[in-house]
């Protein structure tokens, strides 16, 4: 972008970026680089580390208007359904629909993974494309944003609502707690 001449732009993040260990909740956008992402992301947390400060710098040295945006859980139309590089929502939805569709719906048993209580925050996709837009064309600042509301679930509240809306009874459902949460 720099190098085109591109003087203003969105470059997106991710919440790998924020600290195994922070040294409060909510995480704020102050916290990047407090210490090491978590080890199952450190190379894709410390590549979208180094393009903020990258942004940071162009910023600086160029007077570039680079904004950096993180997105916390996206959801949405288009979205990665796969069983095993798909994320919460798409995979868990994938995963019920394929044990209903295969297995007998009267016995089968769906699983979760982890204990179910961990809080997440979630964002629908074309509201993050809708927030994008609004940032580029009318934000004037260069700091990071997390683009989230405050609103929390845990994942045992959302797996519920999915189970809900799938018509799957609660009893069938099993947590793995042998998988991480």
């Amino acid at each position: 972008a720099n190098k085109y001449n591109v003087n203003r732009g969105i470059f997106c993040l991710s919440s790998c970026i924020f600290p195994q260990n922070p040294s409060k909740y909510p995480m704020d956008e102050n916290m990047i680089h407090e210490s090491e992402p978590h080890p199952s992301n450190e190379g894709y947390g410390y590549s979208k580390r180094m393009m903020e400060m990258q942004c940071r710098n162009y910023n600086k040295q160029f007077d570039r208007q680079y904004i950096c945006v993180t997105p916390v859980n996206l959801y949405g139309p288009y979205d990665n359904f796969s069983l095993t590089d798909g994320h919460f929502i798409p995979a868990i939805l994938r995963r019920f629909d394929k044990t209903k569709t295969i297995g007998n719906v009267y016995t089968s048993k769906y699983t979760a993974y982890g204990s179910g209580e961990p809080l997440r925050q979630f964002l629908f996709a074309p509201d993050f494309a809708f927030l994008i837009t609004k940032i580029l064309f009318e934000y004037n600042d260069n700091t990071p944003i997390i683009c989230c509301n405050d609103d929390e679930y845990t994942i045992k509240e959302v797996v519920h609502t999915i189970c809900d809306m799938m018509q799957i009874e609660h009893r069938k459902l099993e947590w793995d707690t042998t998988k991480s949460d």
